[in-house]
């Protein structure tokens, strides 16, 4: 390059913006829905919550709920609480 010639640069245009748009459009488009759906999956589940809160007491209410649920783990366990349950008058084995 000879001394005070400016070297070449390419110079490319700015992308036309509609063009751009257009050619974006149908990714732009997904990501909406995909956003839009996974928030109305979580409102949904939310509203399920409420709901199922609001009306657990209503269930106790209305059934006949144990007071009391023993669990044991141990070898022969099911024999000791039969014979643990059959002393006592008002408790059943289930």
């Amino acid at each position: 390059m000879p001394a005070g010639r400016p070297a070449k640069v390419a110079v490319e245009p700015p992308p036309d913006g509609d063009r751009t748009f257009a050619h974006r459009r149908g990714g732009y488009v997904s990501a909406v829905l995909l956003i839009g759906l996974i928030g109305g999956i979580a409102m949904a589940s939310i509203e399920a919550g409420r709901r199922t809160q609001s009306s657990y007491p209503t269930f106790l209410a209305r059934t006949n709920p144990s007071d009391l649920s023993v669990s044991v783990f141990a070898p022969n366990s099911a024999v000791a609480v039969a014979t643990l349950t059959s002393r006592l008058g008002d408790c059943r084995m289930s």
